[in-house]
């Protein structure tokens, strides 16, 4: 192997042999360089992408219901429901838990009011009979008189602990979560969905 002087001297004196001279002591030192950088850069890459799934999968394994789209039991939804609104009228804890417990059932009360009809059964309007459009609004009457007595009935479960003021104000949030929930998706810039001009 040649020292560096002469490689430097053979460089000065013959171009073509000093750099045949400089590649032949050099080139297997050089070359193996090249190759352990690399294969430490994949090594330290694989390691990151290794640790990264693994954090990501741990993740997933905590809370299952991420990956799907987290749905609330009615139950759940109501006591939400009152939890903001009891936290919007700033109530002190013993009034708060009283309202939610109320709030709930009131909200089981109207449940069970909701028509349960098969997804089939809905009729056409054309081929509605004057009879069976009668009798739906009949029954959607009935409904709506049953909600409205059971409106009047929580009225006067919160008048005991809540002011007039408090009550209509348990109204407006009530009907403007109910806007909010029932409003239709608006889909993003990315949607498949088509969006209905007016």
């Amino acid at each position: 192997m040649a020292t560096e002087k002469e490689i430097l001297h053979t460089l000065k004196e013959r171009p073509e042999q000093g750099f045949r001279l400089l590649m032949a002591t050099y080139k297997e030192p050089i070359y193996w360089r090249i190759v352990m950088k690399t294969i430490r850069r994949i090594m330290l890459l694989a390691m990151l992408l290794v640790a990264g799934m693994g954090v990501a999968s741990a993740q997933n394994s905590q809370n299952p219901k991420q990956n799907q789209k987290q749905r609330l039991s009615r139950e759940e939804l109501a006591e939400k429901q009152a939890r903001h609104i009891a936290e919007s009228l700033a109530l002190d804890d013993a009034t708060a838990q009283r309202f939610i417990e109320v709030y709930g059932n009131c909200q089981k009360e109207v449940w069970t009011l909701r028509p349960q009809k098969a997804r089939g059964e809905r009729l056409q309007k054309e081929e509605e009979s004057d009879q069976a459009a009668g009798e739906e609004l009949e029954a959607q009457f009935k409904r709506q008189q049953q909600m409205l007595d059971i409106r009047k009935k929580y009225y006067k479960e919160y008048s005991k602990f809540l002011t007039q003021k408090q009550i209509k104000r348990v109204y407006e949030l009530e009907q403007q979560m109910k806007k909010r929930l029932f409003k239709p998706q608006q889909p993003g810039p990315k949607g498949n969905k088509r969006r209905i001009v007016r």
